[in-house]
């Protein structure tokens, strides 16, 4: 049997075996059906019983037990299950039989055996055999992967109209009522407040901890947005006075740079959710530095291009992440004026990138404003990784709700 047999087995839970049978197993196995068509068992049934579109079934029926002892060693069906399963004990169960006549049978109500029976693991598996050519719309049909799911209540096989009739819902609802019970009464429900309080720069200065989170992400942010103009407010005096550039290729280079940056919301997408945001802040600061401090550096025309459009690409990852974190790290009831805060300090560094831009390049070229720009970004950053909140994969009730608690 092949691989691919097996994989579709255990990712779909069905697979089609084309003429494993001959027609001498097919006749055996018609003449059993019809026996126990003849000769039903304590168990059968009539589905949709009172219909018009009734069907016959049986299962596990014992008076059968002697003539399919004897079918089971002419048939193939242990040998392709073991191989399918690739396992070297096969058990036999019992049959199944379904008789639907007349053109008029209503297909089965979809079902897991799982849900009526006490089944479980990953070897077992019914061999459904027709003995007549059907159209497509009346074959057998499988739901692929479905026993990887949820397992679902299971059906009365009792209403055609309604499928999806359940089987259990009053043994669910007596159990659910039960462990209510056993736990005592209800506690008496307790009116919530609605719409959220705001908090004023009083509550947020007045509350210790949500006051060191403001602080904590400030510095952060403000680190971040002076590394960030540090460099990018002097790339042209940098390619032109420091490297010799004429003025068009300068210019050239850095809508490079800026058509490279297009990449980085989604890098930032891929990352932000698997890597903690400090931790992410951290890293990709520390990655900013090589390619910013090469900028400072080099003299050679391809690393000067690579590494600015480098720079560009994960400065802006630190910046995307910190416009995801700030407001994680606030309360709702102070999110707007406690962001507002923290991205107003950010943007003071911004502000003073101008005046200590212009003074490091004057007094230290252009490597010793790459080099301040570099620092600015890792320095700040290892603030926000000791001090700040974890925020990634956790409600934001449990990360703010200290300091909502203590604001309040």
């Amino acid at each position: 049997m092949d691989e691919p047999v097996r994989k579709a087995f255990r990712n779909d839970g069905a697979v089609l075996l084309k003429d494993c049978l001959d027609a001498a197993q097919l006749t055996r196995c018609h003449a059993a059906f019809d026996w126990a068509v003849a000769n039903p068992g304590p168990h059968a049934s009539s589905m949709f019983d009172g219909t018009e579109q009734r069907s016959h079934v049986d299962n596990a029926n014992p008076l059968a037990k002697d003539h399919l002892d004897e079918l089971v060693t002419r048939l193939p069906l242990g040998k392709l299950f073991a191989e399918l399963w690739g396992s070297d004990n096969i058990w036999y169960s019992a049959e199944e039989i379904f008789l639907k006549a007349g053109g008029v049978g209503s297909r089965s109500a979809w079902h897991q055996d799982t849900a009526h029976l006490p089944w479980a693991g990953e070897h077992w598996g019914n061999a459904w055999i027709s003995f007549q050519p059907i159209p497509r719309q009346n074959s057998l049909e499988i739901v692929r992967g479905s026993r990887h799911g949820i397992q679902y209540d299971g059906t009365t096989f009792a209403n055609p109209d309604d499928p999806t009739e359940p089987r259990h819902r009053e043994e669910i609802v007596r159990r659910l009522e039960a462990r209510a019970l056993r736990r005592g009464p209800l506690p008496e429900p307790q009116l919530i407040e609605t719409g959220a309080r705001r908090l004023g720069l009083r509550d947020i200065f007045g509350n210790r901890r949500m006051l060191f989170t403001v602080l904590v992400l400030s510095a952060g942010y403000f680190g971040s947005t002076l590394g960030l103009y540090l460099y990018q407010n002097w790339p042209t005096y940098a390619l032109v006075d420091g490297l010799g550039y004429s003025e068009s290729t300068a210019y050239g280079i850095i809508m490079t740079w800026s058509i490279v940056y297009a990449v980085t919301p989604f890098l930032a997408l891929v990352l932000m959710d698997r890597i903690e945001r400090k931790t992410l802040v951290l890293s990709m600061s520390v990655i900013s530095a090589l390619p910013i401090l090469l900028l400072g550096l080099s003299a050679n025309s391809t690393v000067v291009l690579v590494a600015g459009g480098a720079a560009g690409i994960v400065t802006g990852i630190v910046l995307t992440v910190y416009y995801a974190y700030i407001p994680e790290t606030i309360p709702t009831e102070a999110r707007g004026l406690g962001s507002g805060i923290i991205i107003s300090v950010g943007r003071v560094g911004g502000a003073a990138s101008g005046v200590l831009g212009a003074a490091l390049y004057a007094g230290w070229g252009r490597a010793g404003l790459m080099a301040v720009a570099a620092a600015s970004y890792v320095v700040f950053s290892i603030v926000v990784l000791l001090f700040g909140p974890r925020t990634a994969n956790r409600p934001l009730e449990g990360v703010t709700a200290d300091d909502l608690s203590a604001a309040k």
